[in-house]
């Protein structure tokens, strides 16, 4: 869902040269997601591969996407839920096949993909490494790393 809000929101900005309405729309619809804790989730019809709302952001993203340099990456380890475990996003909906996307798969689960143990865990060098930053040019506060 991430993923999704994201490009929408960089398509909305690419779109519209007034940025503070277009934080404000995306303020607004962030808003909308979070508010929703239990019961009904309507928006949960909008994630699936071939509904609406995904296939019109999948189609936009492109044209407005061509000067960025994309980043993704991906989750290998299944997602305990319920009675079950599966991957949450698979590889072929994680990554674009964009010329301008460089992808990278992390060993992680789709709840621990963004979280690492310190700046020396596998997962926080593979993206470090892929997005081509070092520590001296954006040190890490100490404090983020989970404990």
């Amino acid at each position: 869902m991430g993923g999704l809000v994201i490009k929408r929101a960089y398509i909305l900005a690419q779109q519209k040269d007034d940025f503070a309405s277009t934080a404000r729309h995306l303020a607004q619809l962030l808003t909308k997601i979070l508010n929703i804790t239990t019961g009904q989730r309507p928006f949960v019809a909008d994630l699936h591969r071939n509904s609406l709302a995904t296939q019109s952001i999948n189609d936009e993203f492109p044209q407005y996407s061509q000067d960025l340099q994309l980043f993704s990456f991906y989750e290998t380890l299944p997602t305990s839920y319920g009675v079950g475990k599966s991957l949450v996003v698979d590889k072929d909906l994680a990554i674009l096949n964009y010329v301008n996307e460089r992808t990278a798969y992390l060993n992680a689960n789709h709840r621990d993909v963004c979280k690492y143990a310190n700046q020396s865990d596998p997962n926080y060098k593979t993206v470090q490494k892929r997005i081509g930053i070092d520590d001296r040019q954006f040190p890490y506060p100490s404090d983020r790393f989970q404990t």
